[in-house]
């Protein structure tokens, strides 16, 4: 019988994440996680937050340059799969910055605060679900030039094993 566990993929993550430094003005691939063998990820397009279940992804991003200081909130994300045979990856959505440009990483885990980056991070999917071998993507578009040194990006998925 199949089970699901909850899992967290993050910036931290050095066995299945590829992190890489964005181009100023020029949508970049910044964080790429490939779902390793035998393995199915699932992240559900729907939060549980206090007041019941709310439509979008939680997401924690937080983006610095070298200085240290946090990435202009007029900057981009998008969220994109891509398969192992594929050459590109297809785009789900972009999503502003700002939102999470104004919380700190703890405050984006406090379910007062969460409300309202889940909202922003509506994917328009109802999940999404990767197999083996298929990769999540996070591109950028920012004037600045994070530092993975400094910032951090999460996400919690659902492993099927």
């Amino acid at each position: 019988m199949a089970r699901t566990r909850n899992i967290t993929i993050s910036s931290e993550d050095n066995t299945n994440t590829t992190l890489t430094a964005n181009t100023a003005n020029v949508r970049t691939e910044i964080f790429r996680v490939k779902v390793p063998k035998g393995a199915t990820w699932t992240i559900p397009n729907v939060t549980e937050l206090r007041n019941g279940l709310q439509k979008g992804v939680h997401f924690i991003a937080e983006l610095k340059n070298a200085a240290g200081n946090k990435i202009p909130g007029s900057s981009k994300f998008v969220v994109g799969v891509e398969g192992p045979s594929d050459e590109f990856e297809t785009n789900l959505r972009a999503l502003p910055y700002g939102p999470w440009r104004q919380l700190s990483t703890d405050q984006q885990r406090n379910d007062d605060f969460k409300a309202q980056l889940v909202q922003a991070a509506d994917l328009n999917v109802p999940g999404i679900t990767l197999r083996e071998g298929e990769s999540l993507v996070i591109s950028l578009k920012s004037s600045e030039v994070i530092d993975w040194t400094k910032s951090y990006f999460e996400v919690v998925a659902q492993e099927l094993n």
